[in-house]
């Protein structure tokens, strides 16, 4: 039996396609907040990985339900992006930037519930942010419904280097490799 067609593309361990670009690509995420907290922090670590893997196959698509909801928000993401512009500006509160930045979230989350297609998210559960190491899962799904939805890929952020999980398929294909060999 064939895998499922989303499958087929995974990358083979080593390629340039299994690990993404991290902070040296985009400088701006080494530096911390005026307040000394991390910029990649559970409230940034999507925007970092739109931002860094954007166009590189087999991590963020353009085409995906997160930039589909933009346009129809753009007078409230408008509204909070300068909200944040005037706490980098003026007295800065890392409560008050904490909370405009999980608006933004609920935002874009809560109308991409009503939409089918491709989308990606963080999964708060699995990811950690304890001691100096940071560790994001970001999952990739395809909604059907508001109900139903079907993973995809699993993408790992640890501290600022992001990869591409391999799936099941890989996995099993990988062991059934390594013992055909050690049994030649």
């Amino acid at each position: 039996m064939a895998p499922p067609s989303d499958v087929l593309d995974v990358p083979i361990r080593g390629s340039e396609v299994l690990e993404a670009a991290h902070f040296n690509t985009h400088p701006m995420w080494r530096e911390p907040l005026p307040g000394l907290e991390p910029r990649l922090s559970m409230l940034t670590a999507l925007q970092y990985f739109q931002e860094t893997t954007a166009g590189k196959p087999g991590f963020y698509d353009r085409d995906s339900d997160n930039e589909r909801v933009l346009p129809p928000l753009q007078a409230d993401l408008s509204r909070l992006a300068e909200r944040e512009e005037n706490l980098f500006r003026g007295d800065w509160n890392y409560a008050t930037y904490a909370e405009v930045r999980k608006e933004r979230d609920e935002l874009v989350k809560n109308a991409m519930e009503g939409l089918t297609g491709i989308q990606f998210r963080l999964l708060d559960k699995l990811s950690r942010e304890e001691g100096e190491h940071r560790l994001y899962v970001v999952e990739k799904i395809k909604r059907k419904s508001r109900k139903e939805e079907h993973g995809l890929a699993l993408y790992t952020i640890y501290d600022g280097v992001i990869r591409r999980l391999p799936d099941l398929y890989a996995l099993v294909e990988s062991r059934l490799a390594k013992a055909a060999y050690h049994a030649s």
